[in-house]
């Protein structure tokens, strides 16, 4: 079955603003910026003999995580209050799945083109096998995982912004080279799904920001 993921524009605004916040601003009791955030996606799905919709509405961010440069780990007491909650809100939001960013700096990967190569901007093997240990969306065996990638280039470049294929697209904010990448599991089968994603706004985005002169240190 195929299952098209429809991520709306406030979503899309609020994994951008999360992830680069993480990647951008040093926290505190961090030696380091650019550390990964985690959260927790709700929606609606519904599915046809051929094909299922996941539209994502809603983005909450794990603020009680683990956070850092090379992983990020949920509270399992957070996801559990969010859940208990989304049940007063049954008839407008259901969870569909999880969210984390990958960030990379250039002492890991010294340019866009060798993380494009080596497919960074896709799930780690780590984050594949989480998928499948993962709970399952209501009444389903299946579960959603998105992640983006944030990398800082030296200058503004995009060249090869646009789809990449039917799950990822790749796009600039400022000097910050993105990548958004979706995929639906089957958790019981333990196997990905055919997936689709679509959101508009990337459709026909254009860099319209700054360059961003943060420093991002190893």
């Amino acid at each position: 079955m195929k299952h098209r993921v429809v991520i709306s524009e406030d979503v899309l605004f609020q994994m951008i603003t999360a992830g680069l916040e993480a990647y951008c601003v040093k926290h505190p009791n961090k030696r380091e910026v650019g550390i990964e955030c985690i959260g927790q996606l709700w929606g609606h799905y519904t599915r046809t003999s051929r094909i299922s919709k996941l539209l994502v509405k809603s983005l909450t961010i794990d603020t009680s995580a683990r956070m850092n440069r090379g992983w990020v780990l949920d509270d399992a007491e957070s996801v559990n209050l969010k859940m208990k909650v989304a049940q007063l809100f049954e008839d407008h939001f259901t969870w569909l799945g999880d969210f984390h960013s990958h960030p990379y700096v250039e002492s890991e990967i010294s340019n866009a083109q060798l993380l494009r190569q080596g497919r960074n901007h896709n799930f780690s093997a780590a984050d594949v096998s989480r998928s499948y240990q993962s709970l399952p969306i209501k009444d389903t065996s299946l579960m959603l995982s998105i992640v983006m990638t944030f990398y800082r280039m030296q200058r503004t470049n995009i060249a090869k912004d646009g789809r990449i294929d039917d799950n990822t697209f790749e796009f600039s904010i400022g000097n910050v080279k993105c990548w958004l990448h979706a995929q639906i599991y089957n958790v019981e089968q333990k196997t990905p799904e055919e997936t689709l994603v679509e959101t508009d706004f990337l459709e026909s985005f254009s860099n319209i920001c700054s360059d961003f002169r943060h420093t991002v240190k190893a």
